[in-house]
């Protein structure tokens, strides 16, 4: 995408944000910036975790069901022993400058 628009990856920075987030920095193609060493760290990471692998998102694929039945057993649970159950989503998906 970004190569589209003659630009080049430069930098990123992992963010907390969002459950983990990845700011990226673009530059114009011709620009003399040089890429940062982090993008190689970050590349190298997401390797390590299996994501070049297509079975590192099989096996994601496969735990997500289970994962939503034990979440709605654990619900019915609560609820049939008059637990209170409280629920609380608040995403705020914007850039700051």
């Amino acid at each position: 995408m970004a190569a589209r628009h003659r630009l080049r990856l430069i930098d990123v920075e992992k963010l907390g944000t969002h459950g983990g987030s990845i700011r990226v920095y673009l530059a114009h193609q011709a620009s003399a910036r040089r890429p940062a060493p982090a993008i190689a760290d970050l590349l190298e990471g997401e390797r390590k975790l299996g994501f070049l692998d297509i079975a590192t998102y099989g096996s994601f694929a496969g735990r997500v069901p289970r994962m939503k039945r034990q979440l709605l057993a654990f619900l019915i649970k609560a609820k049939d022993a008059d637990r209170a159950i409280c629920g609380y989503g608040a995403p705020a998906k914007t850039t700051r400058f």
